[in-house]
């Protein structure tokens, strides 16, 4: 299994499509932020239909204090096309909100059964006077 994750201004699931806006952003200024994260999931036939854990963690990069925001749920990725072989792909978007940031090094975080399959680095820095 291979995966992406980075944020986005925007993102909207529907009818199994992903619709983002603003993605792939890296610096931030500090303060009020309203944001978004995307993952791309990229799975071999063997490991569809298996529910995995899948956690996304938006972490200080210095790790010394506990994540900005952590978000754990389950996925199990069915073929939608039974005579479909080969990898399967599935985008999300998850709303996180208004995160009110900090000055500092962070990293949103995919992990999927205990492994980390991406990491996404974000800068913030100081709001402008």
């Amino acid at each position: 299994m291979r995966g992406t994750v980075f944020p986005a201004d925007a993102a909207r699931n529907e009818n199994d499509k992903l619709s983002c806006l603003g993605a792939f952003w890296s610096t931030a200024q500090a303060g009020p932020v309203l944001s978004d994260v995307v993952f791309v999931l990229r799975l071999d036939e063997s490991e569809l239909e298996i529910e995995y854990p899948l956690k996304l963690v938006l972490a200080y990069q210095t790790g010394d204090e506990a994540p900005v925001i952590e978000i754990n749920a389950g996925i199990r990725v069915t073929r939608n096309d039974s005579d479909a072989s080969g990898p399967a792909v599935v985008a999300r978007g998850v709303s996180v909100g208004k995160i009110d940031l900090k000055q500092g090094s962070y990293a949103w975080i995919l992990e999927v059964d205990g492994v980390v399959l991406d990491e996404w680095p974000l800068v913030v820095h100081p709001r402008a006077e």
